[in-house]
């Protein structure tokens, strides 16, 4: 029991630094061409123009996860992400916000140089 809670801690210390990846490589790119990003998640499922920005969506949502607990039952949930990036006029990223969790979040932030 002892091995699968500490198998557990190591996957979530890794799968922890998804987000911080996330954020930093995302503010690097501010300034950047959005082609950067299709070129690194693919097309995005959904954009809109507000104001003259256009606002690009990616969603990701990679299932749900069981985890055994110890003394019994288990922890459910779902790895979802949805990460929004604003682009200007001439098609640069000027700000980005996301949501969702570590495990939902890391396939954006293996793909981001």
């Amino acid at each position: 029991m002892k091995r699968l809670i500490f198998g557990l801690l190591a996957v979530a210390s890794l799968v922890g630094c998804a987000t911080q990846r996330l954020n930093s490589g995302l503010q690097a790119a501010i300034g950047q061409p959005v082609q950067m990003l299709v070129s690194d998640w693919g097309y995005p499922d959904s954009q809109r123009k507000i104001m003259g920005t256009t606002l690009y969506v990616w969603s990701n949502d990679a299932g749900a996860m069981a985890v055994p607990l110890y003394g019994g039952g288990v922890f459910a949930g779902r790895l979802t992400c949805t990460v929004q990036v604003a682009v200007d006029g001439n098609g640069l990223i000027r700000s980005f916000q996301w949501s969702g969790n570590n495990g939902g979040c890391a396939a954006f932030a293996r793909r981001l140089p």
